[in-house]
């Protein structure tokens, strides 16, 4: 048995001439293309015995397709597989970052370095950015966290993230010296978690 090749280029006929003997399609053309299709054996695949909507398709040791009588429904991902995939440890639940983001707040607007789910950063004020969802959430009960790299001589700069929505949040980055000084770091960095 070999791949299947066409013995009869039907579309030439179309270019004839009505009349022309060779227009014509043959009861002999036809067959001679149902069995080289018939024979060829690596271009098709036979289906075994009957099968389930919804199941996994496996291959026989032949080439055949059957059905592996398990539904795509059923098949589950253990946890420890995942764990170990993810170089995790302990019987802790996993939870995912649904959003995150690494951007230069210093810059106006502000340059996103890196992102996952984040549309855009919006510099509000001084010292204040909006981080924009690519895709909201369904609420605001998700949790965020933020760090930014810049600290100076005689104190430190305190990162806050607040206006929890379902298409944004908001940081603010101040002076730990008590006063209302806002700073716009070179580095910020978000990351949301549900």
């Amino acid at each position: 048995m070999a791949n299947y090749t066409k013995s009869t280029n039907f579309a030439v006929k179309d270019t004839l001439t009505t009349g022309d003997p060779q227009k014509i399609v043959s009861g002999v053309e036809i067959d001679t293309e149902f069995v080289n299709i018939s024979s060829m054996s690596s271009t098709k695949v036979d289906k075994v015995g009957g099968a389930t909507a919804g199941n996994i398709a496996t291959l026989t040791a032949g080439g055949s397709v059957q059905d592996s009588g398990d539904s795509i429904a059923d098949i589950t991902y253990d946890t420890d597989s995942l764990k170990t995939d993810l170089n995790a440890t302990g019987s802790q639940p996993l939870y995912a970052v649904r959003a995150w983001v690494n951007v230069n707040a210093n810059e106006v607007p502000p340059v996103i370095r890196g992102s996952g789910n984040v549309s855009s950063v919006t510099r509000v004020s001084n010292g204040r950015s909006q981080i924009n969802f690519e895709t909201v959430f369904d609420e605001a009960d998700y949790s965020a966290n933020a760090s930014h790299d810049r600290t100076d001589v005689s104190n430190g700069r305190i990162i806050s993230v607040y206006d929890y929505q379902p298409e944004s949040v908001k940081t603010v980055v101040t002076s730990d010296a008590g006063t209302s000084s806002l700073f716009d770091p070179f580095f910020l960095s978000v990351q949301v978690v549900r």
